[in-house]
């Protein structure tokens, strides 16, 4: 625009040729002023400016209006800006607020705006809006009062990009008292009636009292009172599955420290994982139905067959993940079925568990057999029978009321005949009782009989009757006595002293001890021995005339002779599956001896130590040997057990074939609004899996679905986000196909129970300082120090194109009043628009005012 001076001369050079045909000082004078009006307006375009430095600030405070900062933290931030403003003096100041979303600049005065969006908390959009607000010509500042808990953004990388010092006011986060459910951690998927834990975090912003109850389904699962302390407390619940295609898991909160209600329960999905399809085959199908039904009670697909049934399917374990093999002979099974199950192990993974009996691990039917190749135990050299035994304790009323009849000499001849009555490996006690309680003789075996006798004839009577301190001795030595059945047989002719005997029997029927009891005489208080008998499992029997005393009493040992049978013991544990337990199992009542193998891990040993349960890896399958049965002969007791189902189903998961590729892991993960979900995947021979395809199938809160390709974004790694549009469960299928063509799916669900921002956290304190820190500002100012001076300085630039712009008008002004007004000589003036009207030239016009001027005066001459 300078080079426009040029015209300049041309305007003087053409107009002074004008002048010179005219007389006076008015053409010259506009001609000036309408140059210097040209060069004005010239300048004025070409944009010249002022610069000059300044010290003067502009400070913009951007307040956090989250929900986060409830009402006593409001209160104190404004403080904060009020306290501030009073040393403002020059400066200038704006006020911005921000939530979810920044909200409008206000050069006035701060006040709560209702239009935040306090759900959200996105201070760096606020950062970055209050630095592009700061007019050029000014120092910048930006104090941010915040607690740092933000929803939205990067605060951080804000602070860095905005290229002004932002002070920082941290603000206490729920200042006050406030608790939330912040998050419950359970596995994506588990598989039906196996323990499982539930972990439930409790945000706490300080001390507090609180119930947290685990719901399942709509069902509550436990209840627990918990002392919170400040921050997170973790709270663990042990449960499991039921057999359903998912299980909803909330987490509940109640407190009297809490004010917000909606954040007060949180949300878990854990899917059913697929349990395996089980082939059950038995030589008597009806005896194998308490197996089948606890495994079908525990989610189990299975099918029960006979070993005929069996050989006339072809293709008979395809379909399935685990084979059992019920007491089966392997002379039972030809070549051609027992190739098919190796390879059903060996190569395809299948699962195999072989239960005892005499045809499976006999010795003639399981030595050098294709089933014991494939099994962890083998024959055994020797088998060493073993016999049962019985633990019985004679408990005697010898107090003085027993010298009556005979009734004490009668009871001895009676316990003298038990001795006789009972093996050398049985073992027998006997214990007297009036007012005080007396071993006549401890446990022993019965095969020094001699003793036992003498022992017994030196029974004398003396005192009253007191019948609970018996009764509890013989208890606790029965207890203590190994033996495959325990039994008490209780004479007496009395009335007790008082005793908790209720408790002593269930005592005593816990701990699988039989109880018996005969009374003498009319005298005897039936009542009480008719209900121990009763709760301990026994008999009652009545003597009315005393010289039957020894038949009855021999009567009732020989039904505790004839209960005793087998053999039983109580398996003893090596090592455990997790899960695997057997510590309140009944005892067992038999079991087929074999020898462990020397890669075998043994879980449960018999009696003798002999492997009881023992597995092995065989190729790429598992196989399991029980050496006992699971029917009503040796497990009679077992399928009573209110663990039985638990322990058949737990080892089936084991043993059986995983269908899932086990070399994956999925991981769901949210930010604010948006979530990712990344696959990992590794080859069986551990390189990274690349080039598979993979997708995401998401259907949101709202029922919105939609599927999105998932993309490599590492070696091995697939990953997919989306926007989480609403509060609610996001459920989601991941889905890939491997390198051979073999398709899987995963299911995995989100769940979004309340705001972020109404998670109880406290103020992130390193977030702001490292803010402050990166921008050059101060961390926790104090409001004297806001406006404090420094050192800093802004270049003011003041554009002088208005001033060029208002002297040319001035000018302008000048120029119109020189062209329009003529002075006179007489000192008046006429119109410079009437000498307009006039066509002839200056000199004419003037001769015509001269004229105009004598015509006027002519009349007063003559007056």
């Amino acid at each position: 625009m300078l080079l426009a001076l040029v015209i300049v001369p041309a305007l003087m050079y053409v107009s002074r040729r004008g002048i010179r045909k005219t007389a006076g000082w008015q053409p010259t004078s506009s001609l000036i002023g309408r140059l210097f009006i040209v060069l004005l307006l010239i300048l004025a375009s070409a944009g010249l400016s002022y610069r000059a430095a300044t010290s003067q600030r502009m400070v913009v405070f951007v307040v956090d209006r989250s929900a986060s900062v409830n009402d006593n933290a409001q209160r104190t931030a404004e403080a904060f800006v009020r306290d501030a403003a009073i040393h403002r003096s020059h400066h200038r100041t704006t006020y911005l607020e921000f939530g979810a979303e920044p909200g409008l600049l206000d050069s006035t005065v701060l006040a709560p705006s209702t239009k935040i969006d306090s759900q959200g908390s996105n201070p760096a959009d606020a950062v970055l809006l209050a630095a592009a607000s700061i007019p050029p010509g000014f120092v910048p500042d930006i104090v941010l009062l915040t607690d740092g808990n933000q929803t939205r953004g990067e605060l951080a990388r804000a602070a860095l990009s905005a290229h002004v010092p932002i002070s920082v006011v941290p603000i206490n986060a729920f200042d006050g008292s406030e608790v939330c459910v912040a998050e419950v951690n359970t596995p994506p998927a588990a598989q039906p009636f196996q323990p499982m834990r539930v972990n439930v975090t409790v945000a706490a912003s300080q001390d507090a009292d609180a119930t947290v109850e685990l719901v399942r389904d709509n069902e509550l699962v436990e209840s627990r009172s918990v002392q919170l302390t400040r921050g997170e407390n973790w709270i663990s619940f042990r449960t499991s599955l039921p057999a359903a295609d998912r299980s909803v898991f909330v987490a509940k909160l109640k407190s009297a420290a809490d004010t917000i209600l909606e954040n007060n329960a949180r949300t878990s999905i854990v899917f059913t994982d697929a349990l395996p399809r089980v082939l059950l085959v038995d030589s008597e199908p009806a005896l194998a139905a308490p197996l089948a039904g606890a495994l079908r009670s525990r989610g189990y697909d299975v099918a029960v067959q006979s070993p005929a049934e069996m050989l006339k399917t072809p293709n008979t374990l395809l379909g399935f993940d685990l084979l059992i093999l019920s007491d089966i002979s392997a002379n039972e099974l030809p070549a051609a079925k027992l190739d098919a199950i190796h390879n059903f192990v060996h190569d395809q993974g299948g699962g195999l568990i072989v239960l005892g009996g005499d045809k499976a691990f006999g010795r003639e039917t399981f030595q050098a057999s294709a089933i014991e190749r494939m099994l962890p135990v083998e024959a055994a050299e020797t088998v060493v029978a073993r016999t049962a035994n019985l633990a019985m304790v004679l408990v005697i009323d010898n107090s003085a009321s027993m010298l009556e009849e005979r009734r004490l000499e009668l009871a001895k001849q009676a316990a003298s005949r038990v001795v006789g009555l009972l093996s050398p490996h049985d073992k027998l006690g006997v214990l007297a009782f009036g007012s005080d309680t007396q071993w006549i003789s401890d446990i022993v075996p019965a095969a020094d009989k001699t003793e036992l006798l003498g022992r017994i004839a030196s029974l004398q009577a003396a005192g009253q009757t007191n019948m609970y301190p018996a009764l509890q001795k013989a208890y606790l030595a029965l207890e203590q006595t190994d033996a495959d059945r325990r039994y008490v047989i209780l004479l007496t002719d009395g009335v007790s002293s008082p005793g908790d005997f209720d408790a002593v029997a269930a005592r005593m029927a816990a701990a699988n001890i039989k109880v018996s009891t005969v009374s003498i005489s009319q005298g005897a208080d039936q009542t009480i021995l008719q209900e121990i008998a009763r709760i301990a499992g026994g008999q009652h029997r009545h003597c009315d005339k005393p010289e039957d005393l020894a038949n009855i009493v021999v009567e009732a040992a020989e039904t505790a002779a004839a209960e005793v049978g087998t053999p039983e013991f109580r398996p003893l544990v090596l090592r455990s599956l997790p899960g695997l337990q057997v510590a309140t199992a009944p005892p067992l009542s038999g079991f087929v001896a074999t020898s462990p193998k020397p890669q075998a891990e043994l879980l449960l040993v018999g009696g003798e130590g002999d492997p009881l349960l023992a597995w092995w890896r065989y190729g790429a399958g598992v196989t399991v040997a029980f050496t006992s049965d699971a029917k009503n002969r040796w497990a009679q007791r077992w399928q009573t057990w209110p663990g039985y189902a638990d322990f058949w189903a737990r080892l089936a998961r084991h043993a059986a074939r995983t269908a899932e590729p086990r070399d994956y892991s999925i991981r769901v993960t949210r930010n604010g609004r948006r979530a990712e979900v990344t696959l990992d995947m590794i080859q069986p021979d551990g390189e990274f899996a690349n080039g598979i395809e993979a997708s995401l199938q998401l259907t949101q809160a709202g029922g919105r679905q939609q599927e999105i390709p998932m993309l490599q974004v590492a070696p091995g790694r697939y990953a997919a986000t989306f926007e989480v549009a609403q509060l609610g469960v996001n459920e989601l299928i991941v889905a890939w196909t491997d390198a051979s063509g073999e398709r899987y799916e995963q299911r995995r669900a989100l769940a979004v129970d309340y705001s972020d921002e109404l998670l109880v956290r406290p103020t992130n304190e390193e977030l702001l300082r490292t803010v402050a820190s990166v921008s050059g500002g101060k961390y926790n100012p104090q409001p004297a120090e806001v406006f404090a001076p420094d050192q800093r300085t802004a270049d003011r630039v003041t554009p002088l194109w208005s001033y060029f712009v208002l002297a040319a008008l001035l000018l302008w002004v000048v120029d119109v009043g020189l062209r329009r007004l003529r002075l006179t000589a007489l000192g008046s003036y006429r119109s410079a628009g009437d000498l307009s009207r006039e066509p002839m030239g200056v000199a004419n016009r003037d001769s015509r005012l001269a004229s105009k001027s004598t015509e006027y005066s002519a009349p007063s001459t003559r007056s």
